[in-house]
């Protein structure tokens, strides 16, 4: 197998059939599973990482770029990827494990793809309120855990601020979320309510710590952060650092009331790939129920494969976190802009939310795991690709 740790650059692989050409975010396919397919079908595997949506979307669209399969975000990126053609048409008759997806999950991906002609679900997660629970006792034992007004009431987030209070760095999950705790749409195509969560950011701005979408949840289990907005599977893996680290601290994971967005990566084909076969051998041993369940076990994030729970460890397999009940799939909604303008001008509208937060002190604490080359790293470095590409060694056995 080979790995190529380049973050801004064009996987340039060598010529002949038998291989297949991955750009995908740093922990998403385990290796496991790679030397499992290479093993299994005598296909080579080329690998190259991206650290954002945005740095995808620009090779695609501005570039051949030699891949096979790739791993967007569903909304707002692949929504618009699909519109613009930049995604090979899947042959579903070479990807006989469809079958085993949910159906549930495969919904909310109709707006953006109907049909599914173009993309399939890997692994999906929801975005909610985490926070420690002792904490959250001794601060306000009658909190609203169950509401967002835990992040964007003023008069109960300032009763955090001391312990420490996060927002994800994500325009689209901020204000989705506030806009819902308003009673509006969360795909509002009117200004004005958009503006209106802008105003409730503003008066709840002063008690939050942080934008943070990278060590929140690694903060959380650390003790040095009280409450949070996060996503399911960052909490389901933070839970793992503490056990595994002989953490007792409680953490707890909230889907609001009120209801919250659903965050789905898919898998695609680009349009101008060299091994359409390869690519969809691919995808489809992804899709096996065993082969997922391998990459949910170790990374800790939902996947749309019913039948890969007898394959779960029996921990992940009983976690609300990883398989919800149905009753929260019901208040599970779709996030995204209506327009690339919105999405500018709500983006702007951020950049002044986080311009007046003050410069983060990070806080010394005791790092849970110690890497392989013997420097004290945190888990959340595991997800920060910049560290990825000046440290360039295995993350995925730093914390085993």
């Amino acid at each position: 197998m080979s790995v190529y740790c380049c973050f801004f650059g064009i996987l340039q692989a060598g010529p002949g059939p038998a291989q297949v050409n991955i750009y995908a975010w740093y922990e998403f396919i385990p290796k496991e599973i790679l030397q499992k397919f290479e093993q299994e079908t005598g296909i080579k595997v080329h690998i190259d990482y991206y650290d954002s949506n945005q740095t995808l979307e620009t090779n695609l669209l501005t570039r051949t770029t030699g891949y096979d399969v790739v791993f967007p975000s569903a909304f707002p990126y692949m929504e618009r990827q699909v519109k613009n053609g930049l995604y090979q048409k899947l042959d579903k008759n070479k990807l006989p494990n469809l079958k085993y997806l949910d159906p549930d999950i495969l919904k909310f991906l109709e707006s953006a793809d109907p049909g599914h002609n173009f993309t399939l679900p890997y692994f999906w997660g929801i975005t909610g309120i985490a926070y420690n629970i002792e904490q959250v006792q001794q601060i306000m034992p009658q909190a609203p855990v169950d509401s967002w007004a835990m992040l964007f009431d003023p008069k109960v987030v300032q009763r955090f601020a001391p312990h420490g209070v996060y927002l994800l760095d994500e325009t689209i999950e901020v204000f989705a979320s506030t806009l819902t705790y308003l009673k509006l749409s969360p795909v509002s195509k009117n200004a004005s309510d958009w503006q209106a969560a802008f105003k409730a950011l503003q008066k709840i701005r002063p008690y939050i710590r942080r934008f943070d979408s990278l060590r929140g949840h690694q903060d959380l289990v650390n003790g040095e952060v009280a409450l949070i907005q996060s996503w399911s599977g960052d909490i389901a893996l933070a839970r793992q650092y503490a056990r595994a680290a002989g953490r007792k601290i409680q953490i707890a994971f909230s889907v609001p009331k009120e209801g919250s967005s659903i965050s789905i990566e898919v898998m695609a084909i680009p349009k101008n790939a060299p091994n359409l076969d390869n690519a969809h051998t691919f995808i489809n041993f992804l899709m096996r129920p065993d082969i997922i369940a391998i990459a949910t076990n170790e990374l800790g994030y939902s996947n749309a494969n019913l039948a890969s729970l007898p394959f779960l460890n029996e921990e992940l397999r009983n976690d609300p976190l990883i398989v919800p009940d149905k009753q929260v799939l019901k208040r599970l909604y779709v996030s995204t802009f209506v327009s690339r303008a919105q999405e500018q001008q709500t983006n702007r509208m951020m950049m002044r939310l986080k311009a007046n937060l003050k410069a983060y002190t990070e806080v010394k604490s005791k790092p849970l795991f110690p890497d392989t080359l013997g420097v004290l790293i945190y888990p959340s470095k595991l997800r920060d690709s910049r560290y990825h590409k000046t440290r360039g060694f295995d993350f995925t056995r730093a914390y085993k």
